[in-house]
């Protein structure tokens, strides 16, 4: 009877999205571009060292993904801390719970089939070099999602991927699976409404007993919520504990729920398929207007009407420039993108630590040469951060504004 009823208790998750963007990116003749360099510094002594360094996190019930960039940033500047979250991480269970990604955090969509499978390729090689192990899960940037990516994924051996409850269709199980063209792909999607309350209002996590109790009322076998990993410290103010609280076994057992198990619920057969709506992601319900797909930007972070000018040309010229550097490195070499992941990721932990990458390219020739320096630039250029805010201001419109500078240097 005790087997029954653990099976039959519902489960809790928290899916959490680690990231920060490259803020040091080398761009030729010893300049160096810096975009708020110090805000690493601080988001880890608030976040990633209380949560994922100075305890192994929970085992079950924290599922999180721990971008390219932000990894080659800790590696640099706490290599020691970053192998202690490294072993850490190194147990059975972790492939399921740590979600790859594509590197640089890109609107997926945005980009043309070639682009999305080179840094799919690009970032699980780098995520397999940096944790040691295949990760079994993806964090989609900005969780921007479109079948073709999801083919991709599937294409590449990834299992499932996270969305947002309102970027699926119903009916919509927890998880559900997407039917690609390389077979299912399980997604798992977080309860909007929870998310937003925890990221949001204080007073829904200053107690987790508490909010436990609340949240039970919401039913259902599968509870899961989904926001950024630097809620939890930075973004609020000693929520690492809370967190850490609410994920402990016996608390989540003293409120009628057991921990979300990943790798369980992916060898559990898939009841329900399900669609996604294409072209959305969790921050931008406007078919990625915010990143300046369609004829026009939406307000999404009350931008000017000069800064959605400047927003819509920085795409617009950027997907020119990938277009174009593409077909002539078909010219050159219609079998091209091994040679230039397997450069990019020489290059990786030079050119995002504003050193010169040289020998990551010192052995291609010189239009090959020129052409994937402009490639890596242009993809760079692509960072989402470069649109998110609405701010005239905003230093990480820096990103696109000088990696096509560079794009065209070179061109």
């Amino acid at each position: 009877m005790a087997a029954v009823e653990a099976i039959t208790q519902p489960e809790i998750g928290f899916f959490l999205h680690g990231y920060q963007p490259p803020r040091q990116i080398y761009l030729g003749n010893g300049h160096i571009l810096d975009i708020g360099l110090h805000w690493n510094e601080t988001i880890y002594k608030e976040c990633y060292k209380p949560l994922l360094v100075d305890n192994p996190p929970p085992q079950l019930g924290l599922t999180f993904s721990f971008y390219g960039t932000l990894r080659e940033w800790m590696k640099k500047c706490h290599p020691q801390e970053f192998n202690i979250m490294r072993n850490n991480l190194q147990d059975n269970a972790r492939p399921a719970h740590i979600m790859g990604d594509p590197y640089l955090h890109i609107i997926f969509p945005l980009l043309d089939t070639v682009d999305q499978a080179m840094l799919v390729k690009i970032g699980q090689k780098a995520f397999i070099e940096d944790m040691g192990f295949h990760p079994r899960g993806f964090w989609l940037p900005e969780t921007a999602v479109s079948n073709t990516s999801l083919n991709t994924l599937k294409q590449n051996g990834y299992d499932y991927v996270v969305l947002r409850d309102y970027q699926l269709a119903p009916p919509k199980s927890n998880p559900s699976h997407v039917q690609t063209q390389n077979g299912p792909l399980a997604v798992f999607h977080f309860n909007s409404k929870w998310s937003g309350s925890i990221a949001f209002d204080n007073s829904s996590t200053e107690n987790g007993d508490q909010f436990l109790n609340r949240v039970k009322s919401e039913g259902g076998e599968l509870l899961t919520f989904g926001m950024d990993l630097e809620t939890f410290g930075h973004h609020k103010k000693d929520r690492d504990q809370f967190l850490r609280y609410i994920l402990r076994p016996q608390v989540l057992q003293s409120h009628g729920f057991i921990p979300l198990n990943i790798a369980a619920k992916l060898e559990t057969p898939i009841r329900e398929t399900t669609n996604i709506r294409e072209m959305s992601s969790w921050s931008c319900g406007h078919d990625l207007a915010r990143w300046g797909k369609g004829k026009d930007l939406c307000n999404c972070d009350d931008p000017s009407e000069q800064t959605k000018k400047e927003k819509r040309g920085a795409r617009i010229k950027l997907q020119h420039h990938q277009r174009r550097i593409n077909r002539q490195l078909d010219k050159l070499d219609p079998h091209w993108q091994p040679d230039f992941i397997n450069t990019f990721l020489a290059s990786r932990e030079h050119l995002f630590n504003g050193q010169d990458p040289g020998s990551g390219v010192s052995k291609l020739d010189g239009s090959t040469k020129r052409l994937f320096k402009a490639k890596m630039y242009a993809l760079i250029g692509m960072t989402s951060c470069g649109w998110f805010f609405g701010d005239d201001k905003s230093i990480e419109r820096d990103i696109p504004r000088l990696m096509i500078q560079q794009v065209e240097q070179l061109l």
